[in-house]
């Protein structure tokens, strides 16, 4: 177990924080579009044009990719440096009451990492928060035997689960019901 006074870092709720994004880029002129998808970009001395999926074409100075591991917008642009390492991940943010929180990770919140857990080829977290938790694992793909394949990780994950209940690192009666999954470029 390790242990600091100050925090190493500092957890947010992915869609709070995403949202505050939202709002001060809105705040500053930027213009939101969710319907709709980039299919090519073309650079110019002093300007991108972007070609939507709905025929418009868009003139910016600056375009913003934010769309993941394997992202469509830094391979257009020469951005990509070949992230082929990938961790392909499963994760679920559940609310839990603050007291329970503390009851089990304590006022300070502990994280928790299993290096191996469940046999997979990668880690396992928890990630206590003021009145959530995000509990996840990820398997390296660089990582993998030869020959044997991916762990199936939905399989995986529900072990986790019960072992973290069964360790009481959970409520037992915590049952999950907003998984993701996601994949991570290893660099």
């Amino acid at each position: 177990e390790i242990s600091r006074e100050k925090p190493l870092l500092y957890t947010v709720l992915r869609k709070d924080f995403d949202n505050h994004l939202v709002k001060l880029a809105e705040k500053t002129g930027a213009k939101i579009q969710t319907t709709t998808t980039v299919t090519d970009i073309h650079h110019h001395t002093d300007h991108v044009e972007l070609e939507l999926d709905n025929k418009e074409t868009l003139t910016t100075n600056l375009v913003i990719g934010a769309d993941g591991a394997r992202s469509f917008i830094a391979d257009k642009t020469g951005l990509r440096n070949n992230h082929n390492e990938i961790c392909r991940c499963l994760v679920t943010e559940e609310p839990l009451p603050p007291k329970e929180i503390e009851k089990v990770y304590s006022k300070k919140r502990s994280i928790s990492l299993y290096i191996k857990t469940q046999g997979i080829a990668g880690y396992g977290w928890v990630f206590p928060k003021k009145a959530h938790v995000n509990i996840g694992i990820g398997e390296f793909e660089s990582a993998l035997p030869p020959g044997n394949g991916r762990t199936n990780l939905n399989t995986s994950f529900s072990n986790f689960i019960e072992e973290l209940i069964k360790d009481k690192g959970l409520p037992s009666d915590f049952k999950p019901s907003n998984i993701k999954g996601g994949t991570l470029p290893i660099f």
